[in-house]
């Protein structure tokens, strides 16, 4: 826990440090709070934000009813709630974060859900869980973008974060695979090994694409008992593959 705490008055203090703007490197006026704005305010407006009707369950364009396609097949998933479109520069940045090693990025992409969870949430989970990143794959990357920024949605919401699935196979990446291929290369991928029966559960991402890997770990927590299940996003695409 300590070590935890210490990571995030890391990222906090880097972002103070730093007096530009992470997309026009503009200067950017330091806030005495311990949530500093590492966007500046012009960039901020004209970021791709998700102010348009949409899915309740998916996510996807709608009239804000339930699309056609969760009406048909729906998903293991009850909500999504995403911050972003994913495209640029919302895109840039998260690619900057995950590959790059600028952790310093997720506090911004941490905020902006931050945010949209004050606007739109409407059913409070019991717990928060992070997407789980394969030990291998941590270990290659160096860390999991999407447990980081869960920490600090747990920190700022007050919403327990409790990792209690986690990735059992080592899957290839589902970047350049069609929607078939991603079901089929996720399927049984997670392990859930904890009583979760009766909780309200958020999973927490950095990007949905066509939703394979959070509806399998849906599957898995519905199996084991969650009561529902949410999907909260720093981006989604705005139609499934």
């Amino acid at each position: 826990m300590l070590n935890n705490c210490l990571k995030i008055v890391h990222l906090f203090k880097n972002a103070l440090l730093g007096t530009r703007c992470v997309l026009c490197k503009t200067p950017v006026k330091l806030s005495p709070n311990p949530h500093p704005n590492c966007i500046c305010k012009d960039c901020q407006r004209h970021l791709p934000w998700r102010d348009s009707p949409s899915c309740p369950q998916c996510g996807n364009p709608s009239w804000g009813e339930l699309c056609g396609q969760c009406l048909t097949k729906p998903p293991y998933f009850d909500q999504t709630i995403a911050a972003f479109h994913y495209r640029y520069p919302v895109e840039k940045l998260i690619a900057a974060y995950k590959y790059r090693q600028q952790q310093y990025i997720a506090l911004p992409l941490a905020q902006a859900l931050i945010v949209t969870l004050a606007q739109q949430l409407k059913q409070r989970p019991d717990i928060i869980i992070a997407m789980p990143m394969h030990a291998l794959r941590v270990a290659e990357r160096g860390f999991n973008q999407s447990f980081e920024l869960a920490k600090m949605i747990s920190l700022a919401l007050h919403i327990p974060l409790q990792q209690c699935c986690r990735r059992i196979i080592h899957t290839p990446p589902q970047a350049g695979l069609d929607a078939q291929q991603r079901i089929r290369n996720i399927r049984g991928a997670f392990s859930c090994e904890q009583d979760i029966r009766g909780l309200k559960i958020a999973i927490v991402d950095d990007v949905m694409t066509t939703g394979a890997s959070l509806n399998e770990l849906a599957r898995q927590l519905k199996q084991h008992g969650a009561a529902h299940v949410q999907c909260w996003l720093v981006a989604r695409t705005e139609h499934h593959d």
